[in-house]
């Protein structure tokens, strides 16, 4: 004969054992952490506003599962079961079938009532042989769920269940060592029908559920509220009504996923964000270091010697990727009988000696000196491309001259 081994219910009608349903106030009692009761109407005291609710002691306050329509638990005080629709109410099995039709158009007699679709007993470490409980039940189901609970009314989970035959199940209880006092076991007539059966939870009229299988083997949980699917959880994570699936909330702060399917925390964004700020939340005044946003570039030349030859070089700052804003200024000084300087700012790719790429240019007059400025230019150069170079040159038109200027460039992205 084969043994089947299968895990305990996790039912949403069927709740762990409680220890009375006729309280309306947890006064005077000493609960244990774990202790269960039903709230009898009207709540008072620590269980106001939660009547027919079930009352947790979490070893300091109350927690409270609120009753929904077809729970059902065991009553410890009473060695009953109750089910809840509007209140609760002694829980006695299925109704019988109806008996067959008579002879002759004759109205078939009415069928028994139908048994109670559990059994209930106690036991003592005595019961046990090397740890494992027989239970010997009426049910005539193989395969059925099981709850055991201590002689403190906390449920346990059994090392093992081994399935006989449809009257007897061998409860392995071995890593719980020698049993204190007297322990309840409880078996369900659950059917061997309803163990992984698809399962939908829904309100009255149906159109907001959460649904798993919807279709043979597909593997998905679908939440539908107002009559639409809003979304689904299945192998490629949580997919939303619109836009791409989401498999993972990321905590990573550098971003350096760059990933389609993560979604970021909240300290994440700000670990970034924080990352890149101007200053990053320094006191001190100190210039960002470089590649981050607000980070400075300056040079300045002067007084420089100009010639009539050609454009002398004057400042000269490389860029990196990125975005930035450069400025310039300066000043051109009347030297003997010099008539006038040209000065020019260029951004080239291949150094400052190269005009006619972004060329400013300002020619000033002959016999006195002058202050020019440039106004701010904005220059993006995008990842992976070669470095720039930004440069202020000036040439005196007839005699040497002397000029002094300034470059500032800052990265704004």
């Amino acid at each position: 004969m084969s043994n089947y081994k299968v895990p305990q219910l996790n039912s949403f009608e069927w709740q762990q054992l409680v220890l009375d349903k006729d309280l309306s106030t947890p006064s005077g009692l000493t609960p244990s952490k774990g202790n269960r009761y039903i709230v009898k109407a009207t709540g008072s005291g620590d269980w106001t506003g939660h009547s027919n609710a079930i009352a947790t002691y979490n070893g300091a306050t109350w927690d409270f599962t609120e009753a929904v329509e077809g729970m059902i638990c065991w009553i410890a005080d009473e060695d009953k079961f109750y089910k809840f629709i509007t209140s609760w109410t002694e829980y006695l099995g299925q109704q019988g079938n109806q008996g067959d039709q008579g002879n002759q158009g004759n109205q078939g007699n009415q069928g028994d009532q139908g048994s109670s679709n559990s059994y209930s007993t106690t036991f003592v470490n005595a019961d046990l042989a090397t740890g494992i409980l027989t239970v010997t039940h009426n049910l005539g189901v193989k395969v059925v769920p099981v709850i055991v609970c201590n002689n403190n009314f906390k449920v346990i989970i059994p090392d093992e269940i081994t399935y006989s035959s449809t009257t007897i199940c061998l409860v392995d209880l071995s890593s719980y060592g020698v049993l204190s006092g007297t322990w309840s076991i409880i078996v369900l007539d659950g059917g061997a029908s309803n163990i992984n059966t698809p399962v939908t939870i829904q309100d009255t009229d149906g159109d907001t559920k959460v649904e798993t299988e919807k279709n043979a083997d597909e593997d998905k949980v679908r939440i539908t509220t107002a009559g639409v699917q809003r979304g689904q959880f299945d192998s490629n994570g949580l997919t939303l009504q619109s836009g791409v699936a989401v498999k993972e909330i990321s905590n990573d702060g550098t971003m350096a996923g760059n990933s389609d399917d993560a979604v970021p925390t909240e300290k994440a964004v700000k670990t970034y964000t924080d990352d890149k700020t101007v200053y990053k939340g320094r006191t001190d005044g100190s210039t960002p270091a470089a590649g981050y946003i607000g980070e400075m570039l300056s040079g300045q030349c002067g007084p420089t010697t100009t010639n009539t030859s050609g454009y002398t070089d004057l400042v000269t700052l490389t860029l990196t990727a990125g975005i930035w804003l450069v400025s310039m200024c300066g000043q051109t000084d009347n030297v003997g009988s010099q008539t006038g300087f040209d000065t020019t700012f260029i951004v080239s790719g291949t150094g400052g000696t190269t005009q006619g790429v972004d060329v400013f240019y300002v020619r000033h007059t002959a016999g006195q000196g002058h202050s020019f400025a440039f106004a701010p230019r904005r220059i993006v150069i995008a990842t992976g491309t070669a470095d720039k170079t930004v440069v202020l040159q000036g040439k005196s038109v007839t005699a040497a001259g002397l000029m002094t200027g300034y470059v500032t460039a800052i990265r704004i992205a």
